[in-house]
């Protein structure tokens, strides 16, 4: 899951991947339960990603606002996933992949695009 992770932070620090981006936004609150489906519904959608797109697990809460749940950290702490890989939904703009296009969504909860 890891490298998975970190070649999707690549293949988006290398700028606009040429297919679309699907983004898989998680919960409000980074508990054990939402990080681990965002992870998991994301690597599972991207092995059935066109090539040429790029499936992004979210997770919806600011990364600066506080730390995560210490029951979140022993989770990826056991299944060997470094905070540092996580992405937030800050890390993507949504809106210009909208507008350019570019964005396929799958929302884990309800109202996250109220905000």
């Amino acid at each position: 899951m890891e490298e998975y992770l970190r070649r999707v932070q690549s293949r988006l620090g290398a700028g606009l991947p040429e297919g679309p981006i699907h983004a898989v936004l998680g919960g409000p609150e980074p508990d054990v339960d939402t990080v681990s489906a965002t992870l998991c519904l994301a690597l599972h959608l991207s092995q059935k990603q066109p090539s040429g797109g790029v499936c992004v697990p979210l997770l919806c809460r600011k990364r600066c606002s506080n730390e995560l749940p210490e029951e979140t950290v022993r989770y990826l702490k056991r299944v060997k996933i470094s905070e540092s890989v996580l992405l937030w939904r800050e890390d993507v703009d949504l809106v210009n992949l909208h507008q350019a296009g570019k964005l396929l969504l799958t929302l884990l909860r309800d109202g996250l695009l109220e905000k």
